[in-house]
């Protein structure tokens, strides 16, 4: 996400990365502005706490565990979105989360045409489409 916003700096876009408060010290050594959300459900500490307990677990049950941490940062992050919003005024948004969806085919480039918004894991080929299309 990092690379987006500073792509995005780039670009003369005022850009505020907002995540969960254990990744403050990385935005901030990245020169970039941060805003924290989830800070009660994921208090500076909790991310630590998933990753040591998917550390000892294997296979399956560290799958599972993974999951259910990205489905309830997902859930944290989408909670307190409005709350967290209304604090700033925002241009645009830009998310990172985990989310996952299964689809044979989806037309990726016009959907983006259409959207005010794209959220994204970051993965390459949506950040330089999306800012292809910016």
């Amino acid at each position: 996400m990092c690379a987006l916003a500073r792509k995005l700096q780039s670009r003369n876009h005022e850009t505020v990365l907002m995540c969960l408060p254990d990744t403050e010290p990385f935005v901030r050594t990245a020169g970039l502005s941060f805003l924290p959300c989830c800070e009660n459900e994921f208090p500076i500490g909790s991310v630590d706490q998933y990753v040591r307990g998917i550390g000892t677990r294997h296979g399956e049950e560290a799958l599972q565990l993974s999951i259910e941490a990205c489905a309830a940062m997902t859930n944290a992050m989408f909670n307190s979105l409005p709350a967290t919003l209304k604090a700033v005024a925002v241009d645009a948004l830009v998310l990172g989360t985990y989310l996952f969806y299964a689809v044979k085919y989806a037309p990726q480039l016009e959907l983006l045409k259409r959207t005010a918004v794209c959220i994204t894991h970051a993965g390459l080929n949506t950040v330089l489409e999306a800012l292809a299309l910016s």
